[in-house]
């Protein structure tokens, strides 16, 4: 999708070697809206905007590590306000890059699953679940830049 002809995958570690950060000047805002404008040039190629969005979606995430102890209730209570219960990881990226484009609110916990608010249309509603001693900026200043509603 990215245009990209080929990829090595590597199936071992990878020790002794220099990796090279493309800066951006004297600006450290992350994510940066430069690369912001880039990715969503590139993979916004594939997805097809909807005139309207339309879908309020609750993105699940399985219980474990990260996940809520009581998914199974949140999942509930978000069912019961309307919200669409999405398992992200179970969608391909495709499936992803459309369901972000044609969201109208975005609930879910702080997690990679968020990096796809890149695709949701400005002014998309976006409620981020993370506790203040976990508080990363990177899903605030990405909605910032795409012009989302954020909480």
């Amino acid at each position: 999708m990215a245009g990209i002809e080929s990829v090595t995958k590597v199936s071992r570690d990878i020790t002794d070697t220099t990796v090279i950060l493309a800066a951006q000047n004297a600006d450290s805002g992350w994510p940066h809206p430069e690369d912001i404008r880039l990715v969503g040039s590139v993979l916004k190629i594939s997805v097809s905007t909807p005139s309207t969005p339309e879908r309020d979606i609750y993105l699940s995430r399985p219980p474990g590590r990260r996940g809520f102890i009581n998914e199974e209730r949140v999942r509930e209570f978000m069912e019961n306000h309307g919200l669409e219960v999405v398992a992200p990881e179970q969608l391909s990226l495709e499936e992803q890059f459309a369901l972000f484009a044609s969201a109208r609110t975005v609930v879910g916990a702080h997690g990679a699953a968020l990096a796809n608010l890149i695709f949701c249309q400005p002014h998309t509603r976006v409620l981020e679940v993370a506790l203040d001693s976990r508080a990363i900026q990177t899903y605030e200043c990405l909605a910032y830049y795409c012009e989302l509603d954020y909480s």
